[in-house]
């Protein structure tokens, strides 16, 4: 979670892609305003466009992500902020000496004019990678549907004082500060030149080399360029008798300095005459082409050796560029493979055959882990292997004699492989016979369980991961994050007591026979800084939550993942109770729960569904209360 601690330490949140922001107080007041902005928004870059950074979100699911994405930024923002207030005469200190505030470089680090460059640099580069990214929102639509939205809630940030004056402070000076403008613009924003036509040639003008695409045009000397002032126009060139300006040579000879393409065109059309830039105006009688009363054939010069040789070279590797970009572009999901092999658990992934509804002691169990991908018919899972499996979800049960084990993973999918690292987290808890008892005492043993899969995980993606991922393009790679993260729950269920442990937003509802249902978390908002297990870090115990009931107080119990808990919690006991057994009632029979899932899904939670995601449960009801259903 967020710390704010002595000098010389550090501010960090360690979110959804890991630390979102670390900064010394000592270096905050060794730095400028504009390097604390700076280093702001290179976060910020990092953690809003993370969806367009990874290459296993489709366009269509990448939109979506890029707006969830905004709550969970500003959730950290705000989490942030508050640790910051319990120091803000620290920080009050530093901008009366420093005139750097960390208020107000949070604010402007997500200023749109700067956020929607690198936007922009994104989808642009990944269109010409993948031509599907062409349905990538456009910064005005993602604006509209959500930035703006965003940035006003930042804005609510700044503290009223010191803080919000210089914020305001800082943006009229940037709106004020004066900007290089060219010759062109300062004439357009009604700064007018003196027209060459009226005032008298200067020396340098006289001087002037005329344009090199001005045909039969030579250097003219002082002498004679004196000598033709003299001369009739229509003796001189004809075209100037009908032009209300002279041609452009002299104008641009008075410019200082063209700096772009642009500014050439625009300095160009303003001086040269619109009737000349339509055709209208006839070229000088000298430069008119000669028309050929016959047609002549081109003359084709013959083909060296050398030349023919280099474009063949040339050819071969055009049509080897093109088999590459269509063996990229044809490349379907990529294979990993299998991490957990425990043969006492059943494994739940998105087309598994572990069972499906299963009596326990007189109760009914029933468990199902399927991808969004799948049950939004996106990708067939008929036969489909677990390799290939991108469910990002991870559950395992154990069912010996009379005890009930549960694992179940949510993993975070803009971080790296996120259900490898959860496989990985299942693997060693298993073999190190890790339980909720050793769990509270957060002693080394949990240490060991952390470290212990950290290895195996780096270890997975240098030898697996990365290599099969080289066909990607380097700038996508380097972009990606490094991190993983996961959400955890544990249950261990016999005939005495049921025991559970959460952290995250995956939920557990159990409802005892007095009606009461008790969860974990015990409160719930989605939209609050995320707990999870990460590779940078175990978890801190406050992370952590504990419940412990009796089993024949127990009616039922359903652990599912966030889509499924977002639309059962609610701050009215009747309505997550409603809730609660709806759900309950269409998970917990025997059979395939994909139709049902697919259902929710489709519905969204605008019209009552669930949340587009992962989805997985694992549900316990007497086996009387469903019928005595045996």
């Amino acid at each position: 979670m967020l710390k704010v601690v002595t000098l010389g330490q550090y501010v960090e949140y360690n979110g959804t892609a890991g630390r979102w922001w670390k900064a010394s107080n000592y270096k905050i007041k060794s730095m400028t305003h504009p390097k604390l902005i700076e280093e702001i928004r290179m976060i910020a870059h990092d953690k809003l466009f993370i969806a367009l950074r990874s290459d296993e979100n489709k366009p269509k699911d990448a939109n979506k992500i890029l707006l969830t994405d905004l709550h969970a930024t500003l959730s950290n923002l705000l989490s942030t902020k508050n640790a910051i207030d319990k120091n803000i005469k620290r920080y009050d200190k530093i901008l009366k000496s420093r005139d750097v505030s960390i208020y107000s470089a949070l604010v402007q680090a997500f200023e749109p004019t700067k956020i929607s460059i690198e936007y922009e640099n994104l989808r642009t580069a990944l269109i010409k990678e993948n031509q599907e990214a062409e349905s990538l929102m456009q910064w005005s639509e993602y604006k509209d549907k959500g930035y703006d939205n965003f940035f006003k809630q930042v804005k609510k940030l700044l503290p009223e004082g010191d803080h919000s004056k210089f914020y305001h402070k800082q943006i009229q000076e940037s709106v004020n500060r004066p900007k290089q403008v060219s010759a062109a613009t300062s004439s357009s924003n009604g700064v007018v030149s003196p027209s060459p036509s009226i005032q008298p040639k200067s020396s340098k003008e006289s001087n002037a080399k005329p344009m090199p695409d001005i045909p039969k045009q030579t250097p003219p000397k002082n002498e004679k360029t004196k000598a033709d002032d003299h001369k009739p126009i229509s003796a001189v060139e004809p075209s100037r008798a009908t032009a209300p300006n002279p041609p452009p040579k002299a104008i641009i000879s008075q410019k200082p300095s063209i700096t772009s393409e642009l500014e050439l065109k625009v300095e160009l059309e303003s001086a040269i005459p619109e009737e000349t830039i339509h055709g209208t105006i006839e070229k000088d009688a000298d430069d008119r082409e000669p028309k050929p009363d016959i047609e002549l054939e081109p003359v084709i010069a013959k083909e060296t050796l050398l030349e023919k040789m280099a474009r063949q070279a040339k050819d071969r590797e055009s049509t080897s560029n093109k088999k590459t970009q269509k063996t990229v572009k044809d490349k379907g999901p990529i294979s990993y493979p299998i991490v957990f092999k425990a043969r006492a658990w059943k494994k739940y992934w998105s087309n598994s055959n572990a069972p499906i509804g299963k009596l326990w002691c007189g109760y009914l169990w029933n468990c199902a882990s399927i991808g969004k991908s799948y049950l939004m018919n996106d990708s067939p899972r008929e036969k489909l292997i677990r390799q290939f499996d991108v469910n990002q979800d991870f559950v395992v049960v154990k069912h010996i004699g009379k005890k009930l084990h549960i694992l179940m993973f949510d993993g975070v999918s803009q971080s790296r492989a996120p259900r490898q690292w959860a496989e990985f987290l299942a693997e060693v808890y298993v073999e190190k016979k890790m339980n909720i008892e050793k769990l509270k005492k957060h002693s080394e043993e949990v240490e060991n369980w952390h470290q212990n899969a950290l290895l195996r995980w780096e270890k997975w993606v240098e030898e697996e991961y990365l290599p099969k991922r080289t066909h990607l393009p380097s700038w996508r790679l380097k972009n990606e994050v490094k991190t993983s993260h996961t959400t955890f729950i544990a249950i261990e269920i016999n005939k005495e007591s049921i025991r559970i442990a959460n952290i995250g937003d995956s939920a557990v509802f159990c409802k005892q026979n007095s009606g009461e249902i008790k969860h974990l978390p015990a409160t719930y908002n989605h939209l609050l800084g995320p707990k999870n297990i990460s590779t940078e870090k175990l978890y801190d115990q406050s992370d952590i939550e504990y419940l412990s009931l009796q089993s024949n107080d127990l009616n039922s119990l359903l652990a599912c993942t966030d889509s499924i808990a977002d639309y059962i919690f609610d701050e009215n006991p009747q309505v997550l109770d409603k809730k609660y057994t709806e759900s309950l009632n269409a998970l917990s029979s025997k059979g395939d729960k994909f139709a049902y899932m697919a259902e929710m899904i489709s519905k969204g939670p605008s019209n009552g569904g669930w949340l587009e995601d992962d989805v997985s449960f694992f549900s316990l009801v007497n086996s009387i209360v469903k019928g005595g259903e045996q």
